[in-house]
């Protein structure tokens, strides 16, 4: 098989895949909940970054050569709301627009989360519950639809730095939950706190697809601004 040929083919199933089961992993936020009656606005870019191990092969055993391709297969830009139900208990709305650089024709993706974000300690351990639904402008592609119960772990130092840890259970819901297992993500934040009102998010994370017959690695890496409103 032609090697140009092979990393072609290895893009155009990495593109197929990261559309039917490769959601938007990155959190952006702490444990930290807002307040009765806090809002705070969030503004983030990120992107996705595959990692495929291949092998192309002329058709003798002894001829095998190994592949790596590690391409950016999703550019994601958005922003998120957070109000304050009371000082446990946070809803959240979060809606990001999607690029896909590797697609051939351009294809519009967009995603609409909303969530419950309830604080089991104080400012350092929270569970939270979003719902995300995937839009394509593809008439032919139905919506893709997941369910994302998340822990989030805060350390603060010094009362302007968060470290936050967040492991992710991703579980696809309606006709694609019959051809996809639920995947796992695991997130690292870091938060700094400008002032009383904005703070400043980098996130570092990695995605585990439930069925992922070519072994790949998707990373993402996203920075972002919190704004406390009220």
């Amino acid at each position: 098989m032609n090697i140009k040929y092979l990393h072609m083919m290895v893009l155009s199933l990495s593109l197929l895949f990261l559309m039917d089961c490769a959601p938007i992993t990155s959190d952006m936020q702490s444990a930290k909940t807002v307040g009765q009656g806090g809002i705070e606005a969030s503004l983030n870019s990120g992107g996705i970054n595959q990692k495929t191990d291949a092998s192309d092969t002329d058709g003798s055993d002894d001829d095998i050569i190994s592949l790596s391709v590690n391409d950016k297969v999703q550019e994601n830009i958005g922003g998120s709301i957070a109000y304050g139900v009371n000082d446990r208990l946070d809803l959240r709305v979060r809606y990001e627009s999607i690029d896909l650089p590797l697609a051939v024709e351009a294809v519009s993706v967009s995603m609409l989360s909303l969530g419950a974000k309830y604080g089991i300690i104080e400012d350092k351990l929270a569970l939270f519950l979003p719902y995300s639904m995937y839009n394509f402008d593809d008439d032919s592609t139905e919506s893709v639809e997941t369910i994302s119960p998340t822990v989030f772990y805060t350390h603060t130092l010094q009362e302007k730095y968060e470290i936050t840890p967040s492991l992710k259970y991703i579980i696809p819901l309606g006709d694609i939950a019959d051809e996809n297992d639920p995947g796992f993500a695991f997130n690292l934040g870091f938060g700094y706190l400008l002032n009383d009102k904005i703070t400043f998010r980098g996130e570092w994370g990695q995605y585990f697809p439930g069925n992922n017959p070519d072994d790949s690695k998707f990373t993402h890496t996203t920075l972002g601004l919190s704004y406390k409103i009220k």
